[in-house]
């Protein structure tokens, strides 16, 4: 079996073991490190990758509001066997889910 380990930052530093060295992190647990990192930093900070971060400078929700709203009726459906969330558009105020419940393509438009 390999064992996927790397280092636990916190605060943009590595933390130190009581042996000198430094704490290591398991797979899961670096994968939850990685993804508090990209909801914490700053979108557009990161300068190989300016998509990387979770919101703008100024606080501001960086997703784009439909893709937002198709990743929250995705989670809200998904125990529902035979709903899929196709895609959202946010038309004129309003959103419009495009689905697909049992085979067949609908519409629901919600008025925000």
């Amino acid at each position: 079996m390999i064992r996927f380990e790397t280092e636990i930052v916190r605060g943009g530093d590595y933390v130190p073991d009581e042996n000198g060295g430094l704490l290591l992190a398991d797979y899961t647990n670096a994968i939850l490190q990685d993804l508090a990192r990209a909801v914490d930093t700053d979108r557009g900070s990161f300068y190989p990758d300016k998509r990387f971060g979770g919101f703008d400078a100024d606080g501001v929700q960086a997703v784009p509001t439909a893709l937002y709203a198709a990743a929250r009726a995705r989670q809200a459906l998904y125990y529902l066997g035979g709903i899929y969330v196709e895609a959202v558009e946010e038309n004129n105020g309003s959103l419009i889910l495009h689905l697909i419940i049992n085979k067949e393509k609908r519409q629901v438009e919600i008025t925000l």
